[in-house]
């Protein structure tokens, strides 16, 4: 045994903790009652690769597991066997690469092959799109519009972790590597979704007829294919708010006396969740809202990412007048009544499609009821609010925006944590909050006639807006070169929209121009201009401090002049409503009074 097939075998042993085991003796009689099917599956496995030899040996390994661990055999474990058994050309005993076999197996597929439904594997379907839908909205509806769900292309991968896609035996070492590295029983979902992007030119230029067919035939055939599925893979699971990623780890497919419940939980949810505390951690960073060491708390230590994040407020307007969450965006109160208000929505917020993650904000538990939208609204639901909600998410997903949720529990219960830490509530009025007080002033009713009129044209419309089948193919966006006064940023959550005035013309600009606070600095650009890169065309760059005063008038508090230190010039906007003027002006004097305390609080990160 040379010292490369000696490093292999030992970093294999090392990476599954796998101890010899001297009692083990591999012999068995080819009698199992569907012997055939396992010969015949031996003999399609690695064609031109394992000798006739080889061959042999795979079937009385296979034949061995299921006689010892008494399961029937299927398919998929023959692609998984063959990888180890390949080690024994570098001088591994045949025991010890049974023994490799049977822990990757129990480790990384405990239950696959031993429940004849295949249970397990149609929860890592339903995982898998519900993570397809939240990174590649549009390849999600692509595949939808045309009848391709991941049971007629993925079973492959997740029953045989890849194998079958890869012809060089040492790729898929590299590939499971990985995989074990990761220690995370989802990461399959993030690779198959990798493999998606990665080929998604070969897919998307198929024949309609045949997009199954071109998914099916893809295959990582170079290392340069696998670094860079594996590449993308991480990046998928990087760039998730990490309540979802505790989540979806939650969910033990392998459980098969809670496999039944998983897979209706999972069979009616129409998106991801964001936990209500990291909401809040985002929404108060500042603030210590953990009871545990933030250097044992996972959050706490996942709230220094900066993952851009926005929350998006569905609630009443009554309801938000009530009490918002700092650095909210406030859904239109004209949604409420007009569905095309509604539905353009998502328009406000195209400059940052790609960038933030947009998490929408019920009153309550969101309460799912199936992966696709009904069209219809044939069955009216009285809670108006989730109804917003279901319809907001889906303009979101009809107009191409990744990253879209729903925060778990919604205002009710982050109204919780924000009060069990002693937070402050913007605008709280607990005279009205309908969580202080459920039996109070009752305000659903001002709007609950009016939802009404129109929740039942709402699929008609969206239906109207959605592309048609065959007629759309989700775009891969270009990265932008970036301009002279392009500044690279950090996004935050304190995000706001208004026009610019001009007070001699008595006029409002076209275009709307994005507020963004962050540390010291206040920046004002045209919506728009932001690159999807992460990077943006800033029009004005003002330091907090310099800022002398913000007037407004008392009848009309949405119009806001500037006033700068050194500046004779003064800036005048128009907010979209009096409460978001409100918002801003005090989410610019809370930051001026904590620079005002000392500059070393805040850390500055602006880079140019």
């Amino acid at each position: 045994m040379d010292a490369e097939s000696k490093s292999k075998i030992n970093t294999w042993k090392m990476i599954l903790h796998v101890e010899d085991d001297p009692t083990l003796e591999i012999e068995t009689a080819l009698d199992l009652p569907n012997q055939r099917v396992i010969k015949s599956d031996v003999e399609r496995t690695r064609t031109g690769i394992l000798t006739e030899n080889e061959r042999k040996t795979l079937e009385i390994l296979l034949t061995f597991y299921c006689k010892e661990h008494t399961t029937s055999y299927k398919q998929g474990m023959n692609e998984i066997m063959a990888p180890f058994l390949l080690l024994m050309r570098d001088g591994l005993p045949k025991e010890h690469a049974y023994l490799m076999f049977k822990k990757f197996i129990h480790t990384y597929l405990p239950t696959m092959f031993i429940d004849s439904g295949f249970r397990p594997l149609q929860a890592y379907f339903l995982v898998f799109r519900l993570v397809l839908r939240y990174h590649e909205p549009r390849f999600s509806s692509f595949l939808h519009i045309n009848g391709i769900s991941p049971e007629l292309y993925a079973t492959s991968w997740f029953i045989t972790l890849f194998a079958n896609k890869i012809s060089d035996v040492n790729l898929i070492y590299k590939l499971w590597e990985d995989l074990v590295k990761e220690n995370d029983p989802f990461f399959p979902v993030y690779i198959g979704i990798a493999m998606l992007f990665h080929f998604q030119f070969q897919i998307l230029n198929s024949q309609d007829q045949m997009i199954t067919q071109a998914i099916c035939e893809i295959n990582l055939e170079t290392s340069q294919d696998v670094e860079e599925v594996l590449h993308k893979a991480a990046q998928i699971k990087q760039n998730m708010p990490y309540s979802i990623k505790s989540s979806l780890r939650k969910y033990d497919v392998f459980n098969m006396e809670t496999i039944d419940t998983l897979l209706d939980t999972l069979r009616k949810e129409s998106c991801l969740y964001v936990s209500a505390k990291e909401i809040i951690l985002k929404a108060y960073p500042e603030k210590c809202i953990c009871e545990r060491d933030e250097n044992f708390c996972k959050f706490c230590r996942e709230k220094a990412r900066d993952i851009p994040m926005l929350v998006l407020d569905c609630r009443t307007e009554a309801e938000q007048q009530a009490g918002i969450i700092p650095n909210s965006a406030l859904l239109n109160p004209q949604a409420y009544n007009d569905s095309n208000v509604m539905l353009d929505i998502p328009d406000a917020f195209l400059c940052m499609r790609g960038i933030f993650h947009f998490c929408l904000l019920g009153s309550k538990t969101f309460k799912a009821s199936s992966f696709e939208f009904s069209l219809q609204n044939e069955h009216y639901n009285a809670d108006i609010v989730q109804n917003m909600v279901e319809n907001i998410l889906q303009a979101f997903l009809v107009k191409g925006f990744p990253y879209v949720s729903i925060i778990e529990g919604g205002f009710e219960l982050c109204h919780g944590i924000i009060k069990m830490f002693n937070l402050n509530l913007e605008g709280h009025d607990p005279n009205y909050c309908l969580v202080c007080s459920p039996e109070g002033p009752k305000i659903m009713h001002r709007v609950k006639s009016r939802f009404k009129s129109f929740t039942g044209t709402i699929g008609k419309l969206i239906r109207s807006r959605s592309p048609e089948k065959n007629n759309e193919k989700p775009i891969s966006e270009n990265k932008t070169e970036k301009g002279e006064n392009n500044i690279r940023i950090d996004p935050t959550t304190a995000f706001y929209v208004a026009k610019r005035f001009y007070k001699d013309t008595r006029l409002e600009s076209e275009d709307e121009y994005f507020f963004w606070v962050k540390d010291r600095w206040l920046y004002i650009g045209v919506c728009g201009s932001l690159d999807l890169k992460n990077s943006s065309k800033i029009s004005y760059v003002f330091n907090i401090l310099d800022i002398e005063k913000i007037t407004s008038k008392k009848r009309t508090p949405k119009f806001l002049t500037f006033h700068f230190k050194g500046f004779k010039k003064r800036y005048s906007f128009v907010m979209k409503t009096d409460l978001e003027s409100k918002k801003f002006v005090n989410q610019i004097t809370s930051q001026y009074q904590l620079l005002f305390r000392g500059p070393n609080i805040i850390q500055e990160t602006l880079k140019v």
